[in-house]
C-alpha cells in the first residue's frame, strides 16, 4: 500500500470520528456491532491499527444502511461514487465503543460497537442517486377469536411503521391477489408461492404471518355504562423472507396486550394496533441488518473450509480469485484443520456457490456445504 494512500485511508478515519462527534441526536441510529481489520505491513502495528479503525467504520456503515446501498450492476456506470459517498463521512457515525482489539495472526482487529446516523447516511446516498428503491410486500392473515378480521388493522399499522424505511407494494394491488390460492399457500408457509408474488410484483422483501386477537384472560373484564371494558392480545406468527435468496432472514412469535376497549371489537382492534406498532419497529431494524445487503466494496461474507491443510489457504485463494466479481480477503486462520476468512465479492454467496463447487486448487477440490446471506461453508474433498 502506498503512503499516500495510507495517509488519505488515516484522515478519512479522523474525518469519520469528528464526525460523530459533531452529530450527536441526529435522527434516526441503527446500532451496529462489527469488526474491522487491517495486515500488519513491515511491523508497522500502529499503522495497522488505524486502518483497521477506518475499516471498521466502513463496515458499520455498511452494516447500518447497506440494504439502501444499489446493487453494484447498477452503479458501474457513476465510476468512483462509493468512494465519494464516503467523502461526505463527517457526521455519519456517532458513539463508538471499542469491545476488543488485537492481533490476529498476520492481522490486526478491532471490534466496536456503533451508532450510526440513518437519516443522515440515506439522505447522502439519495444525493449521490445510489439510494436504492427497497421494496416491501406483507400478507397478515388476522382473525379475532378465530372469526377472520376484516379491518386488516395488524397489516395496516405494520406499513405506516416500515412506509419511512422502504417502499411498500400497493395496496391496491396486494388487495387485488389477496383472493388468489398462492396468498393462501405464502400464509400457510409455502416459500416457493412467497417468492412467486414477490417475483410479480417486484418485491426485495416478503413478510407473511397470522394475527390472532383473543380475550386477555389474565386481566379482569367488567361492564361499564358504555359496555364491554377488557384487554385483548394479540398472538403474531410472523416471518420476513429475502426474495433475491429464497431465505427466511427472520422468524418471530409475538404475544401483545392491547389497551382497554369499550367493545370486544374496540379491544381487539387495540391490539392489533400495538402488535403493528412493536413489530414494525423490530422488523425495521432486523431487515437491513439480516437482508444480506451489498457493501460499499461488495458482498461481505464469512468463509469456513474444513477438512484444511495450511496450504488450504493459498489454494482456495488462487480459486477465489479467478472467480468474476473477487475483490478481496483479510483475515486468513488455519487451526486444527479449518481455515477461516472473510471473503469480501461483487457477487452473491450463492453465486460464488455455484462458480467454486466441485473446482480444485493446488492440488485440492472444494466442495460446497451450505451458504447463508452472510456465510459461504466449504470442504476439501
Amino acid at each position: 500500500m502506498s503512503t499516500t494512500r495510507q495517509i488519505a485511508l488515516i484522515v478519512l478515519a479522523l474525518l469519520m470520528l469528528a464526525g460523530g462527534l459533531l452529530a450527536q441526536g441526529e435522527g434516526r441510529v441503527q446500532k451496529v456491532t462489527v469488526e474491522g481489520t487491517s495486515f500488519i505491513d513491515a511491523g508497522n502495528v500502529s499503522l495497522a491499527r488505524n486502518l483497521a479503525m477506518e475499516d471498521a467504520k466502513r463496515k458499520a456503515i455498511e452494516a447500518g444502511a447497506g440494504v439502501y446501498v444499489k446493487s453494484e450492476s447498477e452503479i458501474d456506470q457513476f465510476g468512483n461514487l462509493f468512494e465519494n459517498f464516503f467523502s461526505r463521512s463527517q457526521g455519519f457515525i456517532g458513539k463508538m465503543e471499542i469491545i476488543k482489539e488485537g492481533q490476529r495472526g498476520s492481522d490486526y482487529f478491532i471490534s466496536i460497537n456503533a451508532d450510526v446516523y440513518l437519516d443522515i447516511v440515506l439522505e447522502n446516498l439519495s444525493e449521490l442517486d445510489i439510494l436504492d428503491d427497497h421494496k416491501v410486500m406483507l400478507f397478515i392473515d388476522e382473525k379475532t377469536s378465530g372469526t377472520p378480521f376484516s379491518a386488516q388493522t395488524l397489516e395496516t399499522e405494520l406499513m405506516n411503521q416500515l412506509i419511512s424505511n422502504f417502499i411498500i407494494v400497493d395496496r391496491q394491488q396486494m388487495d387485488a391477489v389477496k383472493a388468489k390460492n398462492a396468498v393462501d399457500q405464502a400464509i400457510a408457509g409455502n416459500l416457493d408461492a412467497a417468492l412467486a408474488l414477490a417475483n410479480q410484483f417486484g418485491a426485495d422483501t416478503f413478510i407473511v404471518g397470522t394475527a390472532q386477537a383473543q380475550q386477555n384472560t389474565n386481566m379482569n373484564e367488567t361492564m361499564s355504562v358504555g359496555g364491554y371494558f377488557g384487554t385483548y392480545d394479540a398472538l403474531v406468527q410472523l416471518k420476513v423472507i429475502n426474495a433475491n435468496t429464497a431465505r427466511v432472514i427472520f422468524a418471530k412469535n409475538f404475544q401483545i396486550t392491547g389497551t382497554p376497549g369499550n367493545s370486544e371489537t374496540m379491544a381487539a382492534s387495540n391490539a392489533m394496533i400495538k402488535a403493528g406498532q412493536a413489530i414494525g419497529k423490530e422488523v425495521n431494524i432486523e431487515v437491513p441488518k439480516k437482508w444480506g445487503a451489498m457493501s460499499i466494496d461488495g458482498y461481505r461474507y464469512r468463509v469456513t473450509v474444513k477438512n484444511a491443510s495450511f496450504a488450504t489457504i493459498n489454494n482456495i485463494t488462487e480459486l477465489l480469485r479467478g472467480t468474476s466479481g473477487f475483490v478481496k480477503i483479510t483475515g486468513e486462520q488455519f487451526n486444527a484443520g479449518v481455515v477461516t476468512f472473510d471473503l469480501v465479492h461483487k457477487q452473491k454467496a450463492i453465486n460464488v456457490a455455484g462458480m467454486i463447487d466441485g473446482k480444485a486448487a493446488g492440488g485440492q477440490k472444494f466442495s460446497v456445504v451450505g451458504y447463508t446471506d452472510s456465510s459461504l461453508d466449504l470442504k476439501v474433498n
